[in-house]
């Protein structure tokens, strides 16, 4: 389901914002402004929330509705001001206690030192279940980057983020995470591999919810034209691993989560500003509790309208 990818919106690093393209209006020297409007079918082998270790073992259909909106703002020379606000809509055909809408809010401030840079990032997730308050998400994150060549940008980051559970409190946790990833700029922003590390810990209030955590991530984008039309091709692979402070529920051993990834999505503009994305993901997580060991399909159709 969606909500498995609830937080990774607020987490993944901005840093390609600075040099991958978007679709712009009013645009000059001193601002822009972006804005993207979807709607789309999903197709779910297991329905779930896997931030309560909720899972069906049922597939579903649902309908998205993505809006989208960016504002980039130059007031000197080397500082760059960025806000965005994004809303996702996930309703189920069938389960629909299961349906989810969240609200991200996200502003960012870096300076530039020749090719060094230096900023922060603030995001703040809101999300809802079924029409109901379920979880809200904040994550301050101080980072530098810096341009070695024209080929290779190297990222890191501290991430400090807080969770808040309407209903379950007892996960609500406050996390601290080291990040760093590498951009290998293959043909500019046309073509471009991200490689990314990750560490922290995790600690709710109640300790069955605590554990330390590390993660490998892979990115490919490719751009080019078909046609006349441009397309954009995605690749990437996830692996994350959490060891838990408690043991598992009915063990004698500590709760051990392993989660792998995988997605490839592709984008290509039908005319002007409107193009449809067709994206698919597998996702596996091994755990010694049964409630959050699942294997899961999602296949998404949208169509988007950028300005």
């Amino acid at each position: 389901m969606l909500s498995r990818h609830l937080l990774s919106c607020a987490v993944l690093p901005i840093a390609c914002a600075a040099f991958a393209p978007s679709a712009t209006a009013g645009t000059d020297a001193g601002h822009k402004f972006s804005a993207e409007v979807s709607a789309g079918i999903l197709a779910d082998s297991d329905v779930g929330l896997a931030e309560l270790d909720q899972t069906t073992r049922e597939g579903d259909i649902a309908s998205l509705i993505g809006l989208k909106l960016g504002a980039e703002l130059k007031p000197a020379n080397q500082l760059t001001l960025r806000a965005g606000y994004e809303l996702s809509d996930t309703r189920y055909q069938d389960f629909d206690t299961f349906n989810l809408q969240t609200h991200r809010f996200s502003a960012e401030g870096e300076y530039a030192f020749g090719a060094t840079s230096a900023g922060v990032m603030y995001n703040y997730v809101d999300a809802r279940l079924d029409g109901e308050g379920y979880l809200t998400f904040q994550q301050v994150s101080p980072y530098v980057s810096h341009l070695f060549s024209n080929q290779f940008l190297l990222r890191g980051a501290y991430a400090r983020s807080e969770r808040d559970f309407d209903s379950e409190t007892g996960r609500n946790s406050a996390s601290d995470e080291m990040q760093l990833d590498a951009f290998i700029l293959l043909d500019g922003t046309r073509r471009y591999v991200v490689l990314g590390g990750k560490g922290g810990q995790t600690r709710a209030d109640d300790d069955a919810f605590s554990y330390d955590n590390a993660g490998l991530k892979g990115r490919f984008v490719q751009r080019t034209d078909l046609y006349g039309r441009d397309v954009k091709l995605r690749l990437a692979a996830d692996f994350d691993a959490r060891d838990y402070a408690a043991n598992a529920p009915g063990l004698n051993v500590a709760r051990k989560d392993e989660t792998a990834a995988a997605t490839a999505g592709i984008e290509v503009q039908i005319a002007g500003p409107i193009s449809v994305d067709l994206t698919y993901e597998y996702r596996q997580r091994d755990s010694n509790v049964a409630a959050a060991d699942f294997q899961e399909n999602l296949g998404t159709v949208q169509l988007k309208l950028a300005f």
